[in-house]
């Protein structure tokens, strides 16, 4: 499979498998048979409420995980990370991204800054935003 390679010169899996509406309790047996037919990276959200059975799913596998700071965390993105960690199981994920700017809020740049602390702590190995217009940026 392709990999991408990020601004921070990290490559990724070009293709992956999302998990938006896998319910938890089918997460694991979903994300570990996306892993048999050959998906590398699996993209998941605190939002999904999966993350514990996506964790199930990727235990003892080498996968590139991604996970996403919801919208009402921006005032505190390290509490939401380290609660994201404890569900996946896994001591860092390979890419953590801000989900919505949510601008009415204007927290996009502090819950940035968090996690720019995050990615030079280790937790994060890449950071990014999703969802975003030009005018967020």
């Amino acid at each position: 499979m392709a990999n991408l390679t990020l601004n921070d010169d990290r490559s990724m899996p070009q293709l992956g498998m999302g998990t938006w509406q896998i319910k938890n309790v089918a997460a694991a047996t979903i994300v570990r048979t996306g892993l048999d037919v050959g998906f590398r990276l699996v993209d998941t959200a605190a939002a999904y409420d999966n993350e514990m059975g996506v964790g199930d799913g990727i235990k003892g596998d080498d996968v590139w995980i991604t996970t996403k700071l919801w919208n009402t965390r921006h005032g505190d993105a390290v509490a939401a990370l380290d609660e994201s960690l404890a569900l996946l199981g896994v001591e860092a994920v390979d890419l953590y991204l801000m989900h919505w700017p949510v601008p009415t809020e204007d927290r996009y740049v502090e819950a940035w800054q968090a996690m720019v602390g995050l990615r030079d702590a280790g937790k994060a190995l890449s950071i990014g935003v999703c969802n975003f217009l030009p005018e967020h940026l």
